[in-house]
């Protein structure tokens, strides 16, 4: 009888330690899946995920006036549960030295290939990065952003991080003709992290400077040469932007940019619809293919928007 009773007591022990591993494993397992993976190859099943503590983000923005406002954001390392999910608070910081913190009251979850954001009660899918050359995605209407919006993959590659890790790289472009967005996996959207929701929007000129996990730099604009950019409108650098030849033939070239510095162009009729758009580093624009006419060329700097006119002659 008394071995019968031990043997009861060491049962009902093991089942106790059983269930108390299993209910410590469900309720840790997401902030380990968070944090597994960082900066491994893109074709590793061990994959970089997005919603972690460790991330952070240096961003800036741009206005057509020349006005700078630069942020940081990371996440909050406290998860909230919604709909049987778990996510995290999206934190900024708009002090250069990465202190006061504040919550933004918006929540995050990450899987493998996607990242979601919990608006208007229900999940939002922010990236895909499942998706195929020739696939598209869809930028949801949301009570924010109330017109939905289609980025089309063109290209997917990999590219090769400050610590020399790999990431799987997706270039999607605008189905209306305003630009292309490139994301990252582990990272987003090299415009900025939620710069997705406001895809293929003239009057947006964001930019992400660095990423950076567990506070080391791993990604940094090539354009840009620090991670911070003041908030001091003197301390802008505003050029004046010149066109030639003009009336022009065959060609269309900027002037007055450094050496290989990108710049962002939109080429409208005299009517207001948008010919054609895109980047260049060599400053020179194609415009034989266009009808002789009066034209518009929007230019985007990192600091500055202008507008020029062109005459296109045959």
């Amino acid at each position: 009888m008394l071995k019968i009773l031990i043997a009861n007591f060491y049962q009902k022990e093991m089942e106790m330690k059983f269930l108390v591993t299993f209910l410590l494993f469900g309720l840790f397992v997401p902030i380990g899946l968070a944090q597994e993976g960082v900066g491994n190859d893109s074709n590793n099943s061990s994959t970089p995920v997005l919603v972690n503590p460790e991330n952070q983000w240096n961003e800036v923005s741009y206005s057509m006036f020349g006005d700078v406002s630069s942020r940081r954001y990371n996440f909050d390392s406290d998860i909230i549960f919604r709909n049987g999910n778990t996510y995290l608070e999206l934190n900024i910081s708009t002090d250069e030295m990465g202190s006061a913190w504040e919550g933004t009251g918006q929540y995050f979850r990450s899987t493998p290939n996607q990242v979601f954001e919990w608006i208007d009660d229900s999940d939002y899918l922010l990236y895909d990065f499942s998706l195929n050359v020739g696939d598209t995605f869809i930028v949801q209407e949301t009570s924010e952003w109330p017109e939905a919006i289609e980025l089309v993959v063109t290209a997917v590659d990999s590219i090769t991080l400050m610590d020399q890790s790999k990431r799987k790289r997706l270039v999607l472009e605008c189905e209306n003709g305003v630009g292309e967005h490139i994301w990252v996996k582990g990272m987003g959207d090299l415009q900025g992290l939620l710069s997705v929701k406001k895809s293929c929007l003239l009057d947006v000129n964001e930019n992400l400077l660095c990423f950076s996990f567990n506070e080391e730099v791993l990604y940094q604009d090539p354009d840009e040469g620090e991670c911070w950019i003041t908030t001091s409108t003197e301390d802008v650098e505003r050029r004046e932007l010149s066109i030639h030849p003009n009336p022009a033939r065959d060609i269309v070239q900027i002037s007055g940019l450094h050496p290989n510095e990108a710049i962002n162009y939109t080429i409208f009729s005299n009517t207001g619809l948008i010919i054609s758009s895109g980047k260049t580093r060599d400053h020179t624009l194609s415009v034989g293919t266009l009808p002789p006419g009066l034209y518009l060329l929007e230019l985007h700097t990192q600091h500055q928007k202008v507008t020029k006119k062109f005459v296109k002659v045959d």
